[in-house]
């Protein structure tokens, strides 16, 4: 399946942008909408490590520790350690509910569809769709 650029990043920026959101809504911040961009933005721009050679659990997953700490401290104004705690593990929070809700109604509506490389998921899926399901999750 081939992979655009242009749709990865529009895709994973919207769905960024989704799940800060509900970070957001979810802390009861009064976070600034053009931060929230960024932090998507910033999302939008790991996604590219689809295109990168594989590399090893453990640095895979240090790459995404990095990458959520780096969204996070992007999105919201950190006021000490244990908002910047909260903020990070409900970002991770929604990440997982969030990943696992969109590939569960994915996989039942349209299966091939999807997919998984060098720890990236991409969507081959229309945009109206993916904001119908984004709002549904």
């Amino acid at each position: 399946m081939p992979v655009y650029v242009d749709v990865l990043l529009v895709v994973n920026g919207f769905i960024n942008y989704l799940m800060l959101l509900c970070v957001m809504k979810f802390l009861h911040l009064k976070t600034g909408r053009l931060r929230i961009l960024l932090g998507a933005a910033a999302g939008s721009i790991f996604s590219l490590k689809i295109f990168l050679p594989q590399t090893s659990i453990l640095s895979d997953l240090i790459i995404r520790i990095a990458a959520c700490i780096l969204i996070t401290v992007i999105s919201f104004k950190t006021k000490n350690v244990k908002f910047f705690l909260r903020a990070v593990l409900s970002f991770l929070a929604v990440n997982f509910a969030f990943g696992g809700l969109i590939s569960a109604i994915i996989y039942f509506i349209k299966p091939g569809v999807l997919l998984y490389d060098n720890g990236t998921v991409y969507f081959n899926i229309n945009f109206v769709l993916l904001a119908v399901l984004s709002v549904i999750s």
